[in-house]
């Protein structure tokens, strides 16, 4: 310390030691000596204050901290330098979540502090929700020094308050003392005796959790076993300088208390988290545990989960354990998740195997042969069948014998379904009566009645010995009158053949019936041509010939070339046009209709040349310096002077640099333009929106529709479908990676979206609602999660 002797001349304090002895002097204060008699017995000055600035400010603790809803973290400021004049601060909320904290002066919680509060250097934040913040105190003399923390305050999770451990002092003291990993001791100036425990002046005692555990209070004893009121954070006690008396929360324990004997901590054991995430095609039993669970001390509540109809769990199902929780397979149908987490465990479940549906079994039937008509037999039927006649209900296992006893009627056989396959088709067989002696039996059709694609030869039989059979194959009745049979019929239309059989002395039999349907293939008689030698006019030109077939119709589309060939609605009987210079595929086909097959579709290469001159009206002759490479369609309106739109032909593919796609023309005449969407230009774009209109040479279509193989080879994840969509051709999505659907629409319905989404490589595809207003939103929500069904759509979907 240094003394003014007057005159500008210091003194050092060690040459004066009366001066020297005097409390309080701090080098923030100057001292007047200039008429101090150093030699009296009494020596007068006077002290001068001088301002000491604040160099710096520190936060305790300063490292980012996590808190839940509910819980407190203390915060404490200290000034440098301890000199300093203004040693005071302001607290202050700010971050992204500034409204996750609220601070108090005391530990309880019960006083706020206000906006820039000033009234103590130790503060207490408590959750009030979840969210990031940001505490930070700054100088009350100079806001350029401050300190600041992080807090992160989570969702407090449900737990049991308990005496997690009781700390006794039975020896000497030592510091940072731990019981059984569940709480730290950190013991400062503390001396240990058998009557008093941990006692001594400035001594402190501090608890802190160990990991995985949360203290929520101490209550401590003094030597005496007097309790002090509940310690919250930090959970500490002291004794004052020069005093033993414990204090807790800035009180004494009890007057005249000695020491520490006992603390009790109580909190509760943080635990770890399960999470389970289920593959598909399979469901949780509503008796199971949760499939995410917290706060885990021990084992989890075990979570089952079965094979939805259809599906199996095989002998080789595997899921990798996760930190002691592992997957065991209970059965065919059924697997368990279990065990006790060593720390948060996630765990994903694979999805079980569909089951195969085998062929109908090769078995036959016996037909009765006495006149009580109870002998009819099924034979080949093992234990792994089935069978039930065609008005039962219930279906039989078989025993591995022939089926014997049953009565004439039609009868159904199949494979059982098992573990691993489904139900197979059913083997339909009939077991005929026993026909009384004296009627001949009826004839039988070989083949059987049925469809067929190419004319069938027909034989007819009977088992009476030496009947004759009579025919007919125009619906009529037959008689002794009709065509004899002699050998096989030949059958190339469709034809009911009708026959009776007949013998002296009997009987004639029933009249057997039986209906052929031949569906021969159409014969095309002359096939479309390419024309040849088309140059771009500005007009929509035809593409190639008419064709002509007999037993069909023709259908036709067109697509550039080089694209996959065009879905089902892009057919038309119309002959294709287009307008734009370029190379394209027309690809026709035949309906065969009900009595012929259909003709798979072929395709033609055409090519229109690009023009030197931009086509006017026919009336009307633009003039260029030179050649152009452009190609304009446009129509001169003479009265105007000016090009009015023209809306394109149906079928004309258009290319709409504007949303990076192409759209074909839907449009039919006495109606507003429509297109569909049927292809993304950016394959690389990770996001494509369908607008609600598109405007080509003047004229804008409304975007009504979205054709199949849209997105396919593109890297699209999402895409957005303006309100005007009011169709999604099955396999919309076929070979996309679309994850996410945006809605704006209102139009869409069950049947207009029919297998949109089947051949997808997403397993699951989430639809976002954003029709219009909340209100809005929710109702359509509900309505698009009865539409968008997997089993309507053919892929799993979230609607929200």
């Amino acid at each position: 310390m240094g003394i003014d002797g007057g005159n500008g001349g210091f003194f050092n304090a060690q040459y004066l030691p009366d001066v020297d002895m005097l409390l309080g002097v701090r080098p923030a204060l100057k001292l007047d000596l200039s008429k101090v008699e150093f030699n009296s017995a009494t020596k007068t000055f006077s002290a001068i204050g001088q301002t000491v600035s604040v160099t710096n400010v520190n936060l305790e603790p300063s490292t980012p901290q996590t808190i839940a809803v509910g819980e407190v973290v203390s915060f404490t400021a200290s000034i440098s330098p301890n000199e300093a004049t203004d040693k005071t601060v302001k607290w202050r909320i700010g971050g992204t979540d500034a409204g996750a904290l609220t601070l108090y002066s005391d530990p309880a919680c019960k006083y706020p502090l206000g906006s820039d509060a000033t009234e103590t250097m130790t503060v207490y934040a408590k959750g009030s929700s979840t969210g990031n913040a940001i505490v930070t105190c700054f100088s009350n003399s100079d806001s350029a020094k401050f300190a600041s923390c992080e807090v992160t305050v989570n969702t407090l999770q449900t737990q049991i308050e308990e005496v997690l451990t009781t700390i006794t002092a039975t020896g000497a003291m030592q510091a940072n003392f731990s019981t059984e990993n569940v709480a730290s001791l950190d013991l400062l100036k503390a001396q240990f005796n058998e009557v008093s425990g941990w006692n001594g002046t400035d001594m402190k005692i501090e608890v802190t959790p160990c990991e995985g555990y949360t203290i929520t209070r101490c209550v401590f004893y003094d030597d005496s076993y007097h309790i002090a009121t509940d310690s919250v954070a930090p959970f500490k006690v002291e004794t004052q300088h020069l005093a033993s008396t414990p204090y807790v929360n800035g009180e004494p324990i009890y007057e005249g208390s000695n020491g520490i004997k006992k603390i009790d901590v109580i909190g509760y054991y943080t635990g770890n988290s399960v999470t389970i995430t289920p593959g598909s095609n399979m469901t949780k039993t509503l008796d199971s545990g949760d499939a995410l669970q917290n706060g885990l001390s021990g084992a989890m509540t075990a979570v089952v989960y079965t094979a939805d109809d259809g599906y199996y769990f095989p002998t080789g199902y595997n899921v990798e354990d996760v930190n002691g929780i592992s997957v065991t397979r209970d059965s065919y149908t059924q697997i368990t998740v279990s065990g006790t987490p060593t720390a948060d465990a996630a765990i994903t479940l694979a999805e079980p195997t569909a089951k195969t549906k085998p062929d109908a079994p090769a078995v036959s039937a016996v037909n009765c042969t006495t006149a009580a008509n109870n002998d009819g037999k099924l034979t080949g039927v093992t234990a792994a069948m089935e069978y039930k006649k065609s008005d039962a209900t219930n279906w039989t296992v078989g025993t591995g014998n022939d089926i014997t006893g049953l009565v004439p009627g039609t009868y159904y056989v199949r494979l059982k379904a098992t573990d691993t396959m489904l139900v197979s088709d059913n083997q339909e067989l009939v077991i005929s009566a026993y026909t009384v002696p004296g009627q001949v039996v009826a004839p039988v059709f070989n083949p059987a009645a049925g469809t067929y694609t190419e004319a069938q030869s027909v034989t007819i039989s009977c088992s009476t010995t030496g009947a004759d059979i009579y025919y007919t194959t125009n619906g009529n009745e037959p008689t002794t009158s009709s065509t004899k049979y002699t050998g096989a019929i030949s059958i190339s239309a469709t034809t009911t053949v009708k026959a009776i059989a007949v013998k002296s002395g009997m009987t004639n039999s029933a009249v057997a019936s039986a209906v052929y349907t031949i569906k021969t293939s159409p014969v095309i008689t002359k096939a479309p041509e390419a024309i040849t030698g088309l140059v771009y006019n500005g007009k929509a030109q035809a593409l190639i010939t008419a064709g002509e077939v007999t037993g069909g119709t023709l259908y036709y589309a067109v697509v550039k070339a080089g694209d996959a060939e065009p879905s089902a609605e892009l057919y038309t009987t119309s002959i294709p046009t287009a307008i734009n210079a370029g190379s394209y595929y027309v690809w026709y086909k035949v309906d065969g209709g009900d009595n012929h097959n259909d003709i798979n579709a072929e395709k033609i290469d055409v090519k229109i040349d690009k023009s030197d001159t931009i086509p006017n009206s026919p009336s009307e002759t633009m003039v260029v310096d030179k050649p152009s490479d452009k190609t304009a369609d446009v129509i001169l309106d003479k009265q105007q002077g000016t090009t009015a739109p023209v809306v394109k032909k149906e079928g004309t593919i258009l290319s709409v640099d504007e949303i990076k796609a192409e759209v074909v023309v839907t449009f039919k005449a006495g109606k507003d333009p429509t297109v569909t969407y049927t292809k993304t230009t950016d394959n690389e774009a990770k996001s494509v929106v369908v607008s609600d209109n598109v405007t080509v040479d003047g004229v804008t279509y409304e975007v009504s529709s979205v054709g199949a193989n849209s997105f396919n080879g593109s890297d699209a994840t999402t895409v957005t479908l303006g309100k005007n969509i009011k169709k999604m051709a099955p396999k919309a999505l076929n070979g996309s990676k679309i994850k996410t659907v945006v809605l704006r629409t209102t139009k869409l319905t069950k049947k207009s979206v029919k297998n949109a989404f089947k051949g997808s490589k997403a397993k699951k595809i989430v639809i976002k609602v954003k029709v219009g207003s909340k209100k809005l939103n929710k109702k359509y929500v509900k309505k698009y999660k009865k539409i968008f069904t997997k089993k309507n759509v053919g892929v799993k979907v979230v609607v929200k």
